[in-house]
């Protein structure tokens, strides 16, 4: 058996797999977004001219909750407000790929649109919300349509069903989670090109010029990818915020969806401000690409609450040794009170005084430390026979021969 390859990439590397990672998954969906347009432009133009002209009325119907649902089988849908409106409608549910699946008729585009005279592009989009999955947050256009969003979208109607298209969306709608839900930003080569070829497989499945564009832009990231290391670093650090800025735009999305579903949003709240925190200090050159994994947070805080520990200990150390170093004053003053002249000059050592003296402490502790203290005093510092010059004239020390 060959031995393991030794995986030798820097986290610059794996942090640069990241970004392009990060950035091709929005090129991918924008090279869909005029596709998009331009097939509900064509399924439009199929219908009557009287139900073209209907659909500004019919949104804003669709807003004021005038979708009826009966249940029999199959949900069914209708309205009676107006028949042109029901027509369109029942175009609208033929478009469905899972008849299973609630459409989002009242989606809050439509209400923010109301009546108003708004471009096609934007009645396109409204239309194109209906198609989201439920709970997920509408949006006011493509460009703030988050990439999970628009490919469920794509998905979820006829108009951009595709050979083998379930696997195609299923893999590039897995592919992007798995991105976006990375716990360092970290990626090695063989996952980021795996991830590549997901992308540029789906957007090779449409015979459009923007998704030939996309493919030969990401295809030229894939080559790129070792070369990252040596762009300069504001170039680097321009790419690294925009992919954050787009990480933070997914999870601004799945927040809300988990809200809308009642589900906890904990862990996308603790990703958000790391993802907001490390955004905000990309200056220079990074000093660390990535984020922190969980194992290294938490190594981190075991270490913290230890380090913590120990001030606690210190500073209650402190405050005992504080207090007795007051009483040590105290000893020390009542000592030179106390000691007499004659029973100084009988002391030939400073030492055997102040022992003496310190036996006399009722304070465990404190009597420990200043016998310590005592114990440490210098030599020529322990003699008390000095002459006017400070020599020893005891005749017995050493200290100062």
């Amino acid at each position: 058996m060959l031995p393991a390859r030794k995986n030798t990439e820097s986290n610059k590397e794996k942090f640069s797999n990241w970004i392009h990672c990060v950035i091709s998954v929005s090129t991918t969906k924008t090279a869909f977004v005029n596709s998009v347009i331009r097939k509900w432009r064509k399924e439009i133009s199929t219908w009557k001219t009287d139900e073209q002209n209907q659909l500004i009325q019919f949104l804003h119907d669709v807003g004021a909750d005038k979708v009826n649902e009966s249940t029999g089988g199959l949900s069914k849908w209708s309205m009676s407000c107006h028949p042109l409106c029901n027509e369109i409608l029942q175009h609208l549910v033929k478009l469905q790929r899972n008849p299973k699946r609630k459409i989002n008729w009242n989606s809050c585009l439509c209400k923010y649109i109301g009546g108003a005279q708004v471009s096609l592009e934007i009645q396109i989009w409204c239309l194109a919300n209906m198609f989201l999955l439920p709970g997920t947050t509408s949006t006011k256009g493509p460009a703030d349509t988050d990439a999970s969003t628009f490919f469920q979208m794509m998905n979820n109607c006829e108009l951009f069903k595709i050979d083998d298209g379930d696997r195609l969306y299923e893999e590039m709608l897995e592919v992007r989670t798995r991105i976006h839900h990375s716990a360092t930003y970290l990626l090695n080569k063989d996952e980021t090109r795996k991830y590549l070829k997901v992308m540029t497989d789906l957007l090779e499945a449409f015979d459009e010029p923007e998704c030939k564009t996309a493919v030969k832009q990401i295809r030229e990231m894939e080559d790129q990818l070792i070369m990252m290391v040596s762009v300069p670093d504001e170039t680097f650090k321009k790419m690294a915020e925009n992919a954050l800025d787009l990480q933070k735009n997914f999870l601004h999305t799945a927040i809300d969806y988990n809200k809308n579903k009642g589900l906890t949003t904990d862990d996308l709240e603790v990703k958000l401000d790391e993802t907001d925190m490390a955004r905000k200090t990309m200056t220079g050159s990074p000093s660390r690409f990535g984020l922190k994994s969980r194992r290294e947070y938490k190594n981190e805080n075991q270490e913290y609450r230890e380090k913590l520990e120990q001030m606690k200990s210190l500073a209650s150390k402190m405050e005992e040794l504080k207090t007795l170093s007051s009483k040590f004053k105290d000893q020390i003053q009542k000592i030179d009170e106390e000691t007499t002249p004659e029973e100084a000059g009988c002391s030939e050592n400073l030492v055997d005084l102040l022992l003496k003296r310190v036996s006399s402490i009722s304070n465990q502790d404190a009597k420990e430390i200043l016998v310590s203290l005592c114990k440490s005093i210098p030599k020529e510092m322990q003699c008390m026979k000095m002459d006017s010059t400070n020599s020893c004239v005891c005749g017995k020390c050493t200290c100062r021969k």
